[in-house]
This record gives C-alpha cells, sequence and structure tokens, in this order.
C-alpha cells in the first residue's frame, strides 16, 4: 500500500513538471491555428 500511495504521490508531481513544458508547445500551435484561421477569414 505504501508503495502506491508514493507512486500516487510522485505522478502529480510529474504532472505538474511536465505541465509547463507541455503547455508552451500547445500555446504555440494554438497561436499558429489562430493567426491562419484570421488570415483565411480575412482573405474570404
Amino acid at each position: 500500500m505504501t508503495r502506491s500511495d508514493t507512486s500516487r504521490r510522485a505522478s502529480p508531481a510529474h504532472d505538474r513538471a511536465n505541465v509547463p513544458q507541455n503547455v508552451i508547445p500547445l500555446l504555440l500551435v494554438a497561436l499558429i491555428v489562430f493567426v491562419l484561421a484570421v488570415l483565411a477569414a480575412a482573405t474570404l
């Protein structure tokens, strides 16, 4: 039981550490898609 508890405690810490690294590329992709959508709307 103790091993599962420690693994559960460690997993959120890893998730929190990985969140900033994963959010930045997602934000960049979102910005690119948004810009492309605006350009497409402007051309239409």
